[in-house]
């Protein structure tokens, strides 16, 4: 009976692996995708987003996903950015690799979070995480304050 369930786990292992790995190859597409697109043509990336609502305008409208675009494009052009998921991220900052506080990690109940890692400037991007959910669908690409009027931030989904 051990055995079952040992193989049951490994499975189940092996499959939650390979999902990871699928959404992890679809933040990397977005990312080379936003380094090697001028940013004039930055809204023919959109497509590559699950947008399933419209940013209002007096929250910045589509030019608000273009500046988070350009503001990645800027930190990554000269870098080999690393992803990491939230959770290796975490284990990076609590090993003392970089300075960051784990407080700025956030998780996602909607998918798998994950942040670009400079390793030349030692630092993560947290302000730009990428969420994937289980389609392989970009639900996020940013965080700002909650609206629930806290000074916490959230996940600004799409």
């Amino acid at each position: 009976m051990k055995l079952f369930f040992s193989l049951v786990s490994m499975l189940l292992c092996i499959g939650t692996l390979h999902a990871q790995n699928a959404q992890r190859a679809t933040a990397e597409r977005l990312i080379e995708a936003i380094r090697n697109t001028p940013e004039e043509d930055f809204p023919i990336l959109y497509p590559m987003l699950k947008i399933t609502q419209v940013i209002p305008q007096e929250q910045g409208g589509m030019e608000r996903l273009r500046q988070v675009f350009i503001f990645i494009k800027s930190q990554i052009q000269d870098q080999g950015p690393i992803l990491y998921t939230s959770k290796e991220a975490k284990e990076l900052i609590n090993s003392g690799q970089t300075k960051q506080q784990v407080s700025e990690i956030l998780t996602s109940d909607k998918g798998t979070v994950f942040y670009l890692y400079l390793p030349y400037h030692d630092k993560f991007l947290v302000r730009s995480p990428i969420v994937v959910n289980s389609k392989n669908e970009i639900i996020a690409i940013n965080i700002d304050y909650c609206k629930d009027n806290t000074i916490s931030l959230c996940l600004q989904y799409l």
